[in-house]
Protein backbone atom coordinates (compact mmCIF):
# COMPACT_ATOMS: atom_id res chain seq x y z
CA UNK A 1 0.00 0.00 0.00
CA UNK A 2 1.46 3.35 -1.29
CA UNK A 3 2.10 5.92 1.27
CA UNK A 4 0.43 9.63 1.78
CA UNK A 5 4.02 10.98 0.39
CA UNK A 6 3.69 8.69 -2.59
CA UNK A 7 0.39 9.60 -3.67
CA UNK A 8 0.87 13.15 -3.11
CA UNK A 9 4.17 13.05 -5.86
CA UNK A 10 1.77 11.40 -8.15
CA UNK A 11 -0.74 14.01 -8.26
CA UNK A 12 1.38 16.69 -8.66
CA UNK A 13 3.33 15.02 -11.14
CA UNK A 14 0.09 14.64 -13.19
CA UNK A 15 -0.76 18.15 -12.41
CA UNK A 16 2.53 19.60 -13.91
CA UNK A 17 3.23 17.12 -16.72
CA UNK A 18 1.82 19.27 -19.05
CA UNK A 19 2.96 22.09 -18.19
CA UNK A 20 6.82 20.78 -18.93
CA UNK A 21 8.03 21.42 -15.34
CA UNK A 22 10.27 18.97 -13.88
CA UNK A 23 9.48 18.27 -10.16
CA UNK A 24 12.60 17.77 -7.89
CA UNK A 25 12.36 14.84 -5.97
CA UNK A 26 14.91 15.76 -3.22
CA UNK A 27 13.10 19.79 -3.09
CA UNK A 28 9.60 17.68 -2.51
CA UNK A 29 10.82 15.36 0.04
CA UNK A 30 12.08 18.59 2.45
CA UNK A 31 8.85 20.62 1.34
CA UNK A 32 6.62 17.75 2.63
CA UNK A 33 8.54 16.98 5.35
CA UNK A 34 8.33 20.28 6.50
CA UNK A 35 4.90 20.75 6.12
CA UNK A 36 4.50 17.02 8.03
CA UNK A 37 6.30 18.19 11.13
CA UNK A 38 4.32 21.67 11.01
CA UNK A 39 0.90 20.07 10.75
CA UNK A 40 1.35 17.43 13.20
CA UNK A 41 2.87 20.28 16.06
CA UNK A 42 -0.23 22.48 15.29
CA UNK A 43 -3.01 20.00 15.12
CA UNK A 44 -3.89 20.17 18.50
CA UNK A 45 -3.98 23.72 19.29
CA UNK A 46 -6.42 23.66 16.41
CA UNK A 47 -8.51 20.97 18.36
CA UNK A 48 -8.33 23.33 21.30
CA UNK A 49 -10.12 26.40 20.00
CA UNK A 50 -12.99 24.11 18.41
CA UNK A 51 -13.66 22.58 21.69
CA UNK A 52 -13.64 25.90 23.63
CA UNK A 53 -15.89 27.55 20.62
CA UNK A 54 -18.45 24.73 21.33
CA UNK A 55 -18.60 24.49 24.94
CA UNK A 56 -18.92 28.77 24.80
CA UNK A 57 -22.41 28.03 22.57
CA UNK A 58 -23.41 25.24 24.80
CA UNK A 59 -23.02 27.78 27.75
CA UNK A 60 -24.83 30.60 26.08
CA UNK A 61 -27.71 28.34 24.50
CA UNK A 62 -28.36 27.22 28.19
CA UNK A 63 -28.54 30.38 29.41
CA UNK A 64 -30.70 31.52 26.98
CA UNK A 65 -33.04 28.99 27.34
CA UNK A 66 -32.82 29.44 31.39
CA UNK A 67 -33.64 32.92 30.72
CA UNK A 68 -36.54 31.84 28.16
CA UNK A 69 -38.30 30.04 30.29
CA UNK A 70 -38.04 32.19 33.49
CA UNK A 71 -39.84 34.89 31.53
CA UNK A 72 -42.19 32.73 30.03
CA UNK A 73 -43.41 31.72 33.85
CA UNK A 74 -43.57 35.09 35.05
CA UNK A 75 -46.00 35.85 31.86
CA UNK A 76 -48.06 33.04 32.81
CA UNK A 77 -48.08 33.57 36.35
CA UNK A 78 -49.77 37.48 35.74
CA UNK A 79 -52.87 36.63 34.82
CA UNK A 80 -53.35 34.29 37.48
CA UNK A 81 -52.29 36.83 40.21
CA UNK A 82 -54.66 39.27 38.75
CA UNK A 83 -57.53 36.83 38.83
CA UNK A 84 -57.06 35.69 42.53
CA UNK A 85 -58.39 39.20 43.72
CA UNK A 86 -62.50 39.04 43.48
CA UNK A 87 -62.79 42.95 43.74
CA UNK A 88 -59.93 44.03 40.94
CA UNK A 89 -61.89 41.49 38.50
CA UNK A 90 -65.47 43.05 39.76
CA UNK A 91 -64.25 46.62 39.04
CA UNK A 92 -62.63 45.51 36.01
CA UNK A 93 -65.10 44.01 34.49
CA UNK A 94 -67.84 46.98 35.19
CA UNK A 95 -65.51 49.45 33.51
CA UNK A 96 -64.95 47.67 30.48
CA UNK A 97 -68.71 46.66 30.43
CA UNK A 98 -69.68 50.21 30.43
CA UNK A 99 -67.21 52.08 28.24
CA UNK A 100 -67.59 49.75 24.82
CA UNK A 101 -71.81 50.87 25.98
CA UNK A 102 -70.94 54.56 25.41
CA UNK A 103 -68.96 54.52 22.17
CA UNK A 104 -71.59 51.91 20.81
CA UNK A 105 -74.42 54.95 21.38
CA UNK A 106 -71.68 57.53 20.15
CA UNK A 107 -69.57 56.08 17.09
CA UNK A 108 -72.65 53.57 16.00
CA UNK A 109 -72.37 54.09 11.96
CA UNK A 110 -68.50 53.15 12.26
CA UNK A 111 -68.70 49.88 14.35
CA UNK A 112 -69.48 46.22 13.15
CA UNK A 113 -73.02 45.33 12.82
CA UNK A 114 -72.66 42.83 15.88
CA UNK A 115 -71.71 45.94 17.92
CA UNK A 116 -74.47 47.84 16.50
CA UNK A 117 -77.42 45.89 17.31
CA UNK A 118 -76.00 45.27 21.46
CA UNK A 119 -75.96 49.39 21.25
CA UNK A 120 -79.18 49.38 19.83
CA UNK A 121 -80.95 46.72 22.78
CA UNK A 122 -79.89 48.75 25.62
CA UNK A 123 -82.42 51.97 24.75
CA UNK A 124 -84.65 49.62 24.21
CA UNK A 125 -84.43 48.49 28.14
CA UNK A 126 -84.42 51.67 28.94
CA UNK A 127 -87.84 53.20 27.12
CA UNK A 128 -89.33 49.93 29.01
CA UNK A 129 -87.78 51.53 32.24
CA UNK A 130 -89.48 54.58 31.68
CA UNK A 131 -92.66 53.14 30.86
CA UNK A 132 -93.16 51.30 33.64
CA UNK A 133 -92.04 54.74 35.88
CA UNK A 134 -94.29 56.62 33.52
CA UNK A 135 -97.06 54.21 34.15
CA UNK A 136 -96.65 54.43 37.63
CA UNK A 137 -96.56 58.09 37.46
CA UNK A 138 -99.85 58.24 35.79
CA UNK A 139 -101.59 56.09 38.43
CA UNK A 140 -100.18 58.29 41.13
CA UNK A 141 -101.35 61.14 39.10
CA UNK A 142 -105.04 60.57 38.80
CA UNK A 143 -105.24 59.46 42.54
CA UNK A 144 -103.92 62.92 43.06
CA UNK A 145 -106.55 64.63 40.59
CA UNK A 146 -109.35 62.59 42.50
CA UNK A 147 -108.61 64.22 45.47
CA UNK A 148 -107.77 67.42 44.73
CA UNK A 149 -108.60 68.94 41.50
CA UNK A 150 -111.98 70.95 41.46
CA UNK A 151 -114.49 69.98 39.03
CA UNK A 152 -118.09 72.34 39.03
CA UNK A 153 -120.79 73.23 36.55
CA UNK A 154 -122.87 76.32 37.51
CA UNK A 155 -125.97 77.69 35.10
CA UNK A 156 -128.85 79.88 35.34
CA UNK A 157 -131.86 79.69 33.22
CA UNK A 158 -134.29 82.39 33.83
CA UNK A 159 -132.44 84.96 35.94
CA UNK A 160 -128.98 85.73 37.31
CA UNK A 161 -127.25 84.00 39.40
CA UNK A 162 -124.23 84.97 41.95
CA UNK A 163 -121.76 82.17 42.59
CA UNK A 164 -118.77 82.25 44.78
CA UNK A 165 -115.92 79.82 43.38
CA UNK A 166 -113.81 77.13 44.78
CA UNK A 167 -110.85 79.76 44.86
CA UNK A 168 -112.88 82.35 46.55
CA UNK A 169 -113.45 84.26 43.51
CA UNK A 170 -116.93 85.61 42.77
CA UNK A 171 -118.80 85.70 39.15
CA UNK A 172 -122.26 86.63 38.49
CA UNK A 173 -124.32 84.36 35.51
CA UNK A 174 -126.43 86.08 33.27
CA UNK A 175 -129.37 83.95 32.75
CA UNK A 176 -129.35 81.52 30.34
CA UNK A 177 -125.71 81.53 31.09
CA UNK A 178 -123.03 78.30 31.75
CA UNK A 179 -119.57 78.21 33.62
CA UNK A 180 -117.40 75.15 33.56
CA UNK A 181 -114.51 75.70 36.80
CA UNK A 182 -111.56 73.29 37.05
CA UNK A 183 -108.21 73.27 39.05
CA UNK A 184 -105.81 71.23 37.88
CA UNK A 185 -103.14 69.53 40.00
CA UNK A 186 -100.61 72.54 38.79
CA UNK A 187 -102.75 74.62 40.04
CA UNK A 188 -104.37 76.30 37.02
CA UNK A 189 -107.82 78.05 37.76
CA UNK A 190 -109.73 77.44 34.36
CA UNK A 191 -113.19 78.20 33.32
CA UNK A 192 -115.10 77.09 30.15
CA UNK A 193 -117.62 80.02 29.68
CA UNK A 194 -120.64 80.11 27.40
CA UNK A 195 -123.26 83.04 27.90
CA UNK A 196 -122.93 86.32 29.93
CA UNK A 197 -120.49 86.16 33.15
CA UNK A 198 -119.19 88.77 35.35
CA UNK A 199 -115.91 87.86 36.82
CA UNK A 200 -114.27 89.06 40.37
CA UNK A 201 -111.29 87.26 40.17
CA UNK A 202 -108.91 86.62 43.25
CA UNK A 203 -105.27 87.26 42.82
CA UNK A 204 -103.01 84.69 43.32
CA UNK A 205 -100.18 84.88 40.78
CA UNK A 206 -99.27 80.78 41.99
CA UNK A 207 -102.79 80.01 40.75
CA UNK A 208 -103.10 81.15 36.92
CA UNK A 209 -107.01 82.37 35.77
CA UNK A 210 -107.88 81.69 32.10
CA UNK A 211 -111.13 81.86 30.56
CA UNK A 212 -111.52 80.05 27.22
CA UNK A 213 -114.49 80.40 25.29
CA UNK A 214 -114.10 78.89 21.31
CA UNK A 215 -112.43 81.74 19.63
CA UNK A 216 -109.92 82.85 22.44
CA UNK A 217 -107.99 82.57 25.74
CA UNK A 218 -108.24 85.06 28.50
CA UNK A 219 -105.51 85.11 31.01
CA UNK A 220 -105.80 86.98 34.34
CA UNK A 221 -104.75 88.69 37.08
CA UNK A 222 -106.51 89.52 40.19
CA UNK A 223 -109.45 91.62 38.52
CA UNK A 224 -112.79 92.23 37.38
CA UNK A 225 -114.75 92.22 34.04
CA UNK A 226 -117.52 91.23 32.00
CA UNK A 227 -117.31 88.85 29.32
CA UNK A 228 -119.81 87.67 26.74
CA UNK A 229 -119.36 84.33 24.60
CA UNK A 230 -122.56 84.15 22.17
CA UNK A 231 -122.88 83.20 18.65
CA UNK A 232 -119.25 82.75 17.59
CA UNK A 233 -118.66 86.03 19.11
CA UNK A 234 -117.01 86.94 22.42
CA UNK A 235 -117.01 90.41 23.86
CA UNK A 236 -114.89 91.71 26.62
CA UNK A 237 -115.26 94.44 28.74
CA UNK A 238 -112.52 95.05 31.53
CA UNK A 239 -113.21 97.35 34.76
CA UNK A 240 -110.59 96.50 36.83
CA UNK A 241 -107.33 95.19 36.74
CA UNK A 242 -105.52 93.54 33.68
CA UNK A 243 -105.80 90.59 31.11
CA UNK A 244 -104.59 89.45 28.33
CA UNK A 245 -106.50 87.92 25.28
CA UNK A 246 -104.81 85.35 22.87
CA UNK A 247 -106.75 84.42 19.85
CA UNK A 248 -106.80 80.71 19.54
CA UNK A 249 -107.15 80.74 15.70
CA UNK A 250 -104.56 83.83 14.63
CA UNK A 251 -102.03 83.40 18.12
CA UNK A 252 -102.80 87.61 17.91
CA UNK A 253 -102.07 88.80 21.23
CA UNK A 254 -103.73 91.95 23.38
CA UNK A 255 -103.22 93.61 26.21
CA UNK A 256 -106.59 95.21 28.09
CA UNK A 257 -106.41 98.16 30.22
CA UNK A 258 -109.44 99.14 32.34
CA UNK A 259 -112.34 100.79 30.67
CA UNK A 260 -111.47 99.25 27.03
CA UNK A 261 -113.46 97.06 25.43
CA UNK A 262 -112.97 94.19 22.80
CA UNK A 263 -114.66 91.50 20.60
CA UNK A 264 -113.28 88.78 19.26
CA UNK A 265 -114.59 86.76 16.46
CA UNK A 266 -112.96 83.91 14.16
CA UNK A 267 -111.03 86.89 12.36
CA UNK A 268 -108.93 88.61 15.13
CA UNK A 269 -109.23 90.71 18.23
CA UNK A 270 -110.61 94.34 17.09
CA UNK A 271 -111.32 97.34 20.33
CA UNK A 272 -115.00 98.83 20.17
CA UNK A 273 -115.39 102.57 20.71
CA UNK A 274 -118.31 102.15 23.15
CA UNK A 275 -118.82 98.85 25.93
CA UNK A 276 -121.05 97.08 24.39
CA UNK A 277 -124.88 96.75 25.70
CA UNK A 278 -125.13 93.11 26.64
CA UNK A 279 -122.95 94.16 29.87
CA UNK A 280 -125.41 97.33 30.89
CA UNK A 281 -126.38 94.90 33.75
CA UNK A 282 -122.95 95.31 34.97
CA UNK A 283 -122.02 98.62 34.09
CA UNK A 284 -125.14 100.21 33.78
CA UNK A 285 -124.55 101.72 29.97
CA UNK A 286 -126.57 101.27 26.99
CA UNK A 287 -125.63 103.02 23.94
CA UNK A 288 -128.25 103.39 20.85
CA UNK A 289 -128.02 105.07 17.04
CA UNK A 290 -131.11 105.19 15.15
CA UNK A 291 -132.02 101.49 16.67
CA UNK A 292 -135.35 100.27 16.93
CA UNK A 293 -137.76 100.70 20.21
CA UNK A 294 -137.89 97.25 19.74
CA UNK A 295 -134.22 96.20 20.32
CA UNK A 296 -134.09 98.57 23.42
CA UNK A 297 -136.48 97.07 24.88
CA UNK A 298 -135.02 93.89 24.05
CA UNK A 299 -131.63 94.98 25.91
CA UNK A 300 -132.96 95.79 28.40
CA UNK A 301 -134.87 92.53 29.33
CA UNK A 302 -131.70 90.18 28.69
CA UNK A 303 -129.58 92.98 31.55
CA UNK A 304 -132.46 93.74 34.13
CA UNK A 305 -134.27 90.72 34.31
CA UNK A 306 -137.37 92.90 34.02
CA UNK A 307 -140.59 91.73 32.26
CA UNK A 308 -142.02 94.31 29.59
CA UNK A 309 -145.74 94.51 27.91
CA UNK A 310 -146.05 96.83 24.79
CA UNK A 311 -149.97 97.29 24.43
CA UNK A 312 -149.63 98.99 21.33
CA UNK A 313 -147.27 97.25 18.82
CA UNK A 314 -146.42 100.16 16.22
CA UNK A 315 -144.73 101.74 18.86
CA UNK A 316 -142.09 98.86 18.11
CA UNK A 317 -141.01 100.11 15.35
CA UNK A 318 -140.19 103.57 16.15
CA UNK A 319 -136.40 104.50 16.43
CA UNK A 320 -134.33 106.10 18.99
CA UNK A 321 -131.09 107.84 19.42
CA UNK A 322 -129.62 108.30 22.61
CA UNK A 323 -127.19 106.83 25.31
CA UNK A 324 -127.50 106.02 29.22
CA UNK A 325 -124.92 105.32 31.81
CA UNK A 326 -125.16 104.19 35.22
CA UNK A 327 -128.63 103.66 35.76
CA UNK A 328 -131.64 101.72 36.29
CA UNK A 329 -134.58 100.34 34.37
CA UNK A 330 -136.95 102.38 35.67
CA UNK A 331 -135.25 105.44 34.79
CA UNK A 332 -134.34 104.53 31.30
CA UNK A 333 -137.99 103.33 30.87
CA UNK A 334 -139.04 106.42 32.07
CA UNK A 335 -137.02 108.94 29.57
CA UNK A 336 -137.89 106.29 26.93
CA UNK A 337 -142.00 106.94 27.52
CA UNK A 338 -141.12 110.60 27.90
CA UNK A 339 -139.72 110.49 24.22
CA UNK A 340 -142.19 108.73 23.13
CA UNK A 341 -145.29 110.09 24.34
CA UNK A 342 -146.67 106.83 25.83
CA UNK A 343 -147.81 105.48 29.48
CA UNK A 344 -145.76 103.28 31.82
CA UNK A 345 -146.95 101.44 34.63
CA UNK A 346 -144.97 98.83 36.76
CA UNK A 347 -146.82 95.83 38.76
CA UNK A 348 -143.96 94.20 40.87
CA UNK A 349 -141.66 93.15 37.86
CA UNK A 350 -143.72 94.09 34.98
CA UNK A 351 -143.70 97.06 33.08
CA UNK A 352 -147.02 98.24 30.97
CA UNK A 353 -146.59 100.70 28.22
CA UNK A 354 -149.64 101.73 26.79
CA UNK A 355 -150.38 105.12 24.37
CA UNK A 356 -150.47 105.81 20.48
CA UNK A 357 -147.23 106.77 19.85
CA UNK A 358 -146.49 110.03 17.26
CA UNK A 359 -142.87 108.86 16.41
CA UNK A 360 -141.90 109.39 12.91
CA UNK A 361 -140.40 106.13 11.75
Amino acid sequence: MKKDKDLLKELLRSKFEDECIESSKDMFDNIYDTVSKGTTEKIPFYWYRIAAAILFFIGLGSISYYLKENTLETNIQKPIVVHKSPEINTDSIQQKTQKPTIKFEENKKSLPQEKIQIAEETPKASIETKTKDTSSTEKDKSKIDVSYVTTQKYASSKYSKYVKLPDTSTIVLQKSSRVNYKRSIENYRTVELTGNVFFDVKKDSTKPFIVITKNSKVQVIGTKFVMSSRNNEDYLYLIEGSVNIVHIKTGQDQIVIPGQSFRISDDGIRKLDKTPNQFAWKTGNLHYRNTKVKEVFEDLRKNFDIKINVLDPTLLNCKYTGSFRKTTPEKMINILSATLKVNVQKKNNLFIISGNSNCLN
